[in-house]
């Protein structure tokens, strides 16, 4: 159950304020946050929330220095981070609330972020922490894997540089873009 509702207004300018705010590790999360705004049935869909650990469809952004990953979407049984697959399974799901939280430094104390988020009530507080606890230990781990298998495409392009290689070059490019 959602304590409070926030109008569309407020999580429009909230969404501007936290993309002119704050810098990400690729240009997916700013994408799909622009897709939100400029789309009023999506934006009315949104509920930002601080603790997703137990809402499905959640969607998770994340800003540089967060060790969280940039941009992922869990449904009950799949992750996406494919930003057109995620707008895909968006614009799929046109009943479903589409519940965001926002990773960034001092999330916690920003009354701007705050006076957005929509309290959930589904579980008790001592249910939530673990589980909380538990789901950002994933995301944290989430991220952890997708900067190893960052370095490991930026040390393969080293090498495909150093060889000559211009075809495996190419393609470990669209790889790194990819990530």
């Amino acid at each position: 159950m959602i304590k409070k509702t926030v109008n569309i207004w407020a999580k429009k300018n909230f969404i501007y304020w936290f993309i002119d705010n704050f810098r990400f590790l690729n240009e997916h999360p700013v994408n799909i946050l622009q897709e939100l705004v400029q789309t009023e049935e999506l934006l009315s869909r949104i509920k930002l929330v601080m603790n997703g650990s137990y809402l499905r469809p959640i969607m998770i952004i994340s800003t540089e220095r967060t060790g969280m990953p940039p941009l992922l979407y869990k449904t009950n049984d799949q992750n996406y981070t494919d930003l057109q697959s995620i707008l895909g399974h968006l614009y799929s799901q046109e009943e479903s609330p589409i519940y965001l939280t926002l990773y960034f430094p001092e999330r916690s104390y920003s009354e701007t972020y705050l006076n957005v988020t929509e309290d959930t009530q589904a579980r008790n507080q001592n249910q939530t922490d673990p589980l909380l606890i538990d789901f950002e230990l994933s995301l944290w781990f989430a991220g952890f894997k997708r900067e190893h298998e960052r370095a490991e495409v930026l040390k393969q392009i080293d090498r495909s540089l150093a060889e000559g290689n211009k075809h495996q070059f190419k393609s470990l490019v669209k790889r790194l873009k990819k990530l």
